[in-house]
């Protein structure tokens, strides 16, 4: 069966969702690649060069994803391609779901006095923002949210179909449509669109989420008719490169 679906994918577009090198959580601007974060995504450059290079990308409209984009570029020693900023591919605002959690936290310098007083301060902020996010998810808050957890799905998968049909259009139209696109973007977005792939709940989704690695890759396949998922959360670069660098945030 494998043998006779095989000249059918070859035949069909590479979607990589990229997830941002580490950010610097836990710090007055989140939004900028650490030092590490840099690094990583420069490795997964240099180790992209065994394979076919993206013709085409789309950024998130964040700091982090250009900066990803750039460093990666870097380490792959290419021109940057024609990319499209598309802020569908946004992470979810992790302030609003800090401060909606916990009103104190409105100002930087409180939320990191309060956490400063645990023995793992970062351990601690980590373990309250999944319960903050636990409490967006719930659904019983979502008019106190700038943006509400069925809102961010909404506008993740309309970001990935208007991808598609974009890409669509230009085969169409040109003949010349992408076949290798890279998307630079969060885990956030990630995890929704794979579970809108997969057909999986909220929870399922979430599993998938906690596992994903900064500048991992996942890959989908898509034509005019289907999607499907070729792989998820692929961080060799960094494990054959330098364990050290491999995170989670």
């Amino acid at each position: 069966m494998q043998d006779i679906f095989y000249p059918y994918l070859l035949l069909m577009a590479a979607l990589y969702l990229i997830r941002h090198g580490q950010a610097s959580f836990g710090q007055a601007d989140y939004d900028l690649l650490s030092e590490k974060g840099q690094q990583q995504a420069f490795v997964l450059g240099q180790s992209w060069s065994r394979q076919q290079v993206p013709t085409f990308c789309y950024t998130g409209s964040l700091l982090r994803h250009e900066q990803t984009k750039q460093h990666f570029y870097h380490g792959l020693n290419q021109a940057l391609p024609h990319c499209i900023s598309h802020s569908g591919f946004n992470e979810f605002d992790h302030q609003d779901i800090l401060i909606k959690y916990q009103p104190k936290w409105r100002r930087f310098n409180d939320m990191t006095a309060h956490f400063d007083q645990f023995d793992e301060p970062k351990k601690a902020l980590a373990d309250a923002f999944e319960q903050a996010v636990e409490r967006w998810l719930s659904g019983e808050y979502d008019d106190q949210y700038k943006e509400s957890w069925p809102s961010f799905k909404r506008r993740c998968v309309q970001a990935l179909n208007d991808l598609i049909k974009q890409q669509n259009h230009l085969k169409q139209t040109t003949g010349n449509a992408a076949q290798e696109i890279a998307v630079f973007t969060s885990a956030g977005p990630i995890t929704v669109i794979l579970s809108h792939v997969l057909g999986l709940n909220r929870a399922q989704g979430f599993a998938l989420n906690q596992q994903l690695r900064n500048t991992s890759v996942t890959k989908l396949l898509f034509d005019e008719q289907r999607i499907s998922v070729d792989f998820y959360n692929n961080y060799s670069h960094l494990t054959q490169h330098d364990a050290e660098l491999i995170s989670f945030r």
